[in-house]
């Protein structure tokens, strides 16, 4: 893995639609919509994930033999487009745990929670932090982004 820098962080912003770009560049090649779907519920569950749910998160109407084959396609799509951030595994797929990685909605989840976790009660440079936090938030998240035949991953 690289030096984490602004120049090889991922970020994936999920406010008011999605955008996913390393440094400046958007990451263009994906295999599809799903394959950029996959990756942000990778990133924003920040957990690793057995194939098969995965499958039956995104195409639940398929079979499941069916479902694995298409998820193959997808994940050869993220290894290509950003394997240095992807581990997938046959039985698996998570995001790196070290991965230089930006997520918008998961920055804004961890301020919020820690003033929760303080009951509420900061102080101004903690207040300061939480309107930078709220800044991100341009829009409901995933806005505008649908994948269709998904039930799952749009609840």
């Amino acid at each position: 893995m690289s030096a984490n820098n602004a120049a090889n962080r991922l970020n994936i912003s999920t406010f008011g639609g999605l955008s996913i770009r390393v440094g400046d560049e958007p990451v263009v090649g994906f295999a599809s919509r799903k394959a950029e779907a996959l990756l942000v519920y990778l990133a924003v569950t920040g957990r690793e994930h057995p194939r098969e749910a995965l499958a039956d998160l995104l195409w639940d109407d398929r079979s499941q033999e069916r479902a694995a084959s298409n998820l193959r396609t997808v994940l050869a799509s993220l290894r290509k487009c950003l394997g240095d951030y992807v581990s997938i595994t046959r039985h698996s797929a998570a995001v790196f745990p070290d991965a230089n990685l930006y997520v918008d909605a998961a920055e804004l989840e961890r301020v919020t929670r820690g003033i929760q976790d303080k009951g509420g009660v900061f102080w101004p440079s903690e207040a300061q932090l939480l309107g930078e936090a709220l800044d991100l938030y341009t829009g409901d998240f995933l806005s505008g982004f649908n994948i269709r035949g998904c039930r799952d991953f749009e609840d």
